[in-house]
């Protein structure tokens, strides 16, 4: 079984009237007896077949008639981009499938439907994806068919959707660590709340019971392991009264080890004046 695969290829459900039952992962293409047969899964992992690839392997005069009196839990949509633009595709269900299937009378209906359930439905299901037998266009050839060309362009497309994704999720990083790499003060620990929009207190608490400070008397410790890891650095300082006292900071790597582990990754100003030397 050949599977034609265009990764990050989004299919959301951007229509507003449209089905519920809108598929959002990528929409992939399987190979029966030379034809397109295009597939994509649902958020619980099911599987939803394109509609007018369906009707020409069972050569249905008019797929959209044929499925008038499906369930309309047995109907969907898909969405795939195309050489004009984002395509809106009717989809069927599993079941929806079979229905069609065993109303043709057609040759090919009974090939089909043992080509579903012995090679595609089998191979979805081990996996939980479409990621066997991965294919890359030949970007070096100049496409000869249409068939070829749709296949670049749909690959191109997904994988700059699926870049604009991943860059999504690591700008607040970067800019984050853009911010702080180079920050050469170290944090006390209530401005540390103030860094991340956070009321110290409930940070500090955070902290303790997470296992990077315990209290020792009146002060606030780091754990060893953290201060070995450069987190925290213990300082000697003198308070209002004179006296002296011990005093746990937060240094730059533990600035950006901390924004990691809680998330607290954002765009703030590296200049701001709680920063201590």
């Amino acid at each position: 079984m050949t599977i034609l695969n265009f990764p990050g290829t989004s299919v959301s459900n951007t229509y507003a009237n449209s089905s519920s039952n809108s598929t959002a992962s990528a929409l992939q293409t399987f190979l029966f007896e030379g034809q397109n047969v295009r597939i994509t899964l649902d958020d619980k992992g099911d599987p939803w077949f394109v509609l007018s690839d369906v009707g020409r392997v069972l050569n249905l005069i008019s797929p959209h008639k044929s499925i008038e009196n499906l369930d309309e839990d047995e109907k969907g949509w898909s969405q795939t981009p195309t050489l004009g633009g984002l395509q809106k595709l009717r989809t069927i269900s599993e079941s929806g499938l079979y229905v069609l299937i065993i109303r043709s009378d057609k040759p090919e209906a009974r090939r089909f439907r043992k080509w579903v359930t012995n090679e595609v439905l089998p191979s979805i299901r081990k996996t939980g994806s479409y990621s066997l037998h991965h294919k890359i266009p030949d970007f070096t050839k100049i496409p000869e068919t249409y068939e070829e060309l749709m296949f670049h362009h749909q690959y191109v497309v997904g994988a700059c959707i699926k870049l604009q994704k991943e860059n999504e999720v690591i700008k607040p990083k970067a800019l984050f660590y853009d911010n702080y790499k180079d920050v050469k003060g170290n944090h006390p620990l209530r401005a540390l709340g103030k860094l991340f929009d956070l009321p110290p207190n409930g940070l500090i608490k955070q902290l303790i019971e997470d296992g990077f400070l315990y209290r020792c008397g009146k002060s606030l410790m780091a754990k060893q392991t953290f201060v070995q890891k450069k987190w925290f650095e213990t300082k000697l300082v003198i308070d209002y009264h004179g006296r002296p006292k011990t005093q746990t900071v937060v240094t730059p790597k533990g600035v950006l080890g901390l924004a990691e582990r809680y998330g607290f990754m954002n765009n703030s100003d590296p200049n701001d004046d709680y920063l201590i030397n």
